[in-house]
């Protein structure tokens, strides 16, 4: 399997030629922001304090927020300034942020801070997902809620798998394919985008290198930053959404 390089990409550069056709991609396959935003704001309110403010990191092209913005006071974060600029455009009254997710700075707390889609695993090493929990964490007002949904595990990832979707869509043709490869504890996807049109022909490749780690190191993660997190089993795609209670 060959790389573009074997450096690991900067955190949201994975997605600097794709983003234009994320959407339809998520469309494409049918992944449910309607769904996911009433169950995380189901979960807020029940085990929240009154919530009315949400910060969503790693927010992408905004879908969660176009959703949780009709019920909280919202803000994102993302790392990728293509993925910002569609975000932009779906909501230009919401304040939204590029930044790392184990460092940005707001200089204000939220109700709820979300970190969704997997995009924890963006962290590569330990002491990094340690630096990216602590970090949203200082964004938790006390008696706030902190949800993290989890990358795959370890012992789950397997390698030479090959995944393919094929989505037509205004006059469109896009085909992705997929092939998953692992080096020590990072999980590998070689990403390729072909998208057609009347006129043209146009190839995309993306290399997702993500931190393979185990449900004790998510849980370590947490209690480094003074968070004991329960694990919902159910959200999303079932790998995990880790929920914890900012206590101050």
């Amino acid at each position: 399997m060959s790389h573009a390089n074997d450096a690991p990409p900067v955190e949201g550069s994975a997605y600097r030629d794709s983003a234009s056709i994320y959407d339809v991609i998520y469309a494409g396959v049918g992944k449910d922001y309607h769904g996911e935003v009433e169950y995380l704001s189901r979960l807020a309110n029940n085990l929240g304090s009154n919530p009315s403010s949400w910060l969503d990191v790693a927010c992408g092209t905004g879908q969660h927020l176009a959703g949780l913005i009709d019920i909280f006071d919202v803000e994102g974060v993302d790392g990728s300034a293509e993925m910002l600029s569609v975000a932009r455009r779906r909501l230009p009254s919401v304040a939204l942020h590029e930044g790392d997710m184990r460092s940005f700075s707001l200089g204000r707390q939220f109700d709820v801070v979300s970190c969704l889609f997997s995009s924890i695993g963006y962290m590569t090493t330990v002491p990094d997902l340690h630096r990216a929990v602590a970090n949203l964490c200082k964004h938790v007002r006390t008696g706030g809620l902190l949800m993290v949904e989890a990358w795959i595990e370890p012992d789950e990832w397997r390698v030479g798998e090959v995944a393919n979707d094929v989505i037509e869509s205004g006059g469109m043709t896009l085909v992705r394919v997929a092939r998953s490869d692992r080096k020590d504890r990072l999980s590998l996807l070689d990403m390729h985008h072909l998208v057609a049109g009347p006129e043209s022909v146009e190839h995309y490749f993306e290399l997702h290198e993500m931190g393979l780690f185990s449900r004790a190191e998510y849980h370590g993660a947490f209690s480094a930053a003074g968070l004991e997190a329960d694990r919902d089993e159910t959200f999303g795609a079932g790998r995990g959404l880790y929920v914890a209670r900012v206590d101050g």
